[in-house]
Formats: structure tokens, sequence, C-alpha cells
């Protein structure tokens, strides 16, 4: 009986192995830790593998539009609102995953910063040695916004010298971590998962920007069923939390 039960499961296994099949996912990174976290667990139960490549949402985009192939895209939800009037998205796949906040970083051991008003984010900023951001030449979403909110403050032509550029949010924590800027800005989920860095505080209300972020189903996907199936798990409250986790507002309902 026990002989029978084992070549029963493995005929199981081996037919669940025949099945299984490989995504390719382009991820914004604000978005990939929990994306990690559900991607090992579908594998796991279903046999299937995700291929996982992390970059800025401009980055992403530029990475379709040159006809690179992918199961799924997740970006910023105005890159991917770009993508759809191109129609580089198979309609009704849209799906909101998780709204993003930005926050200052800084050092584990640093001292409380005032972050209380947008007039004290802008001394915060002057008063810092050196600031880490995202490139926004390379379509990061936070750097993107700062440009803009420098411009705002008036202080473009001050932090120039003093601002220490990288191509993702994680890279601006690391930077913080290691000493190589005073302070960074960027999202709360690529902070929150760096034990050298802290969150010093949100950015002030009235200069926040709170930003979606949205998968989708390329045009052309090679396996646009199993990439559907996979994106009906952040509807689940397993996904949910390790949204909620890295400090992100779960959406997909």
């Amino acid at each position: 009986m026990w002989k029978s039960l084992v070549i029963v499961g493995a005929v199981v296994l081996g037919t669940a192995q025949a099945g299984a099949v490989e995504l390719n996912l382009l991820i914004g990174g604000a978005m990939s830790e929990p994306f990690e976290v559900v991607a090992k667990a579908y594998e796991k139960k279903t046999g299937h593998h995700l291929s996982i490549t992390v970059d800025n949402s401009g980055a992403l985009q530029r990475r379709l539009r040159a006809g690179e192939k992918a199961d799924i895209i997740l970006v910023a939800a105005q890159a991917m609102d770009a993508l759809q009037k191109e129609n580089r998205i198979a309609p009704g796949t849209r799906v909101d995953l998780g709204r993003a906040l930005m926050a200052v970083a800084v050092r584990a051991d640093a001292p409380p910063m005032d972050l209380a008003t947008g007039a004290a984010f802008r001394q915060a900023l002057l008063d810092a040695k050196s600031v880490a951001l995202t490139d926004p030449a390379g379509g990061g979403t936070a750097g993107v916004y700062m440009e803009a909110i420098m411009e705002r403050f008036d202080i473009t032509e001050a932090m120039r010298p003093k601002i220490i550029y990288r191509t993702q949010g994680r890279f601006i924590t690391e930077a913080v971590a290691n000493g190589e800027a005073d302070l960074g800005v960027t999202f709360t989920s690529e902070i929150l998962t760096n034990k050298g860095a802290k969150i010093a505080g949100l950015l002030p209300d009235d200069v926040q920007m709170p930003t979606n972020y949205a998968a989708a189903i390329p045009v052309g996907a090679a396996s646009p069923e199993v990439a559907k199936a996979f994106l009906q798990e952040f509807k689940t409250p397993f996904a949910h939390e390790a949204i909620r986790k890295v400090g992100l507002e779960p959406l997909a309902k």
C-alpha cells in the first residue's frame, strides 16, 4: 500500500513539474519586497518559477518599449497610465496593488529630526551635508518628484552639489546606512528593510505624494493565464500582510 502511495505521489509531482512555467516579472523597487514574499509562496504552491527583475519605473518602461518580454510589469500608476496609452498592456489586466508614501531615511543611530511641515523639511534638506536621491534622469519616481519639490522650495542650485544620485530607492537607503549620505528620500518600503537605517519621518502632508503601484500583463506575454492567477494572490490576507509589513497600503480587493 505504501509503495503504491509513493508511486502515485511521484506521478502527481512529475505532472505538476511538467506543467510548470516560468514567469518573467518586471517589478518597481517600492513593491519588490512584498512581491518577492508572495512570489516564493506561489512558487511553493504551484511549482511555477518566477524570475523577478527589480528597477525603477522609468527603467522598466524603457525595457518594455525596447521589446523585452514580460508576463507581468509593476510600476507607479503614472507609468502604467503611459504604457496603457501606448497599447503595451493587455486590456482588462491592470490591478492596483499598493499605495506607497515617501519618507526621509537617516542612519539607525541618528537623532530625531523635525519634519512636521514643508518648511521644516526644506530646512532639513539645506542643513544636510549630503542627500541621496534617485536620479530623475533615470525615471525613478521619487527622484522625479523630489526634483519638482526642490524647485518649489527654490533650493535646486543650493542642493545640486550635495546630492548623491542612485538608480533605485534601496540604494538610497544603503547610501544613508553606510554614511555616504546624511539623509535620503524614498518610499517607506525601501527604508524599512535595511537595519542600518530608519525612517526619520514621513514627508509632511503639504509635500507628501501618495503613489499607487499597479501591475498588469503586457501584450505578448508568454503565459498570461498563469500571470493572471498569480496577480489574484494579491487579494489574499497573506499578501496584504506582506504589503503592510513594509509600510505600504494594500489595494487589491
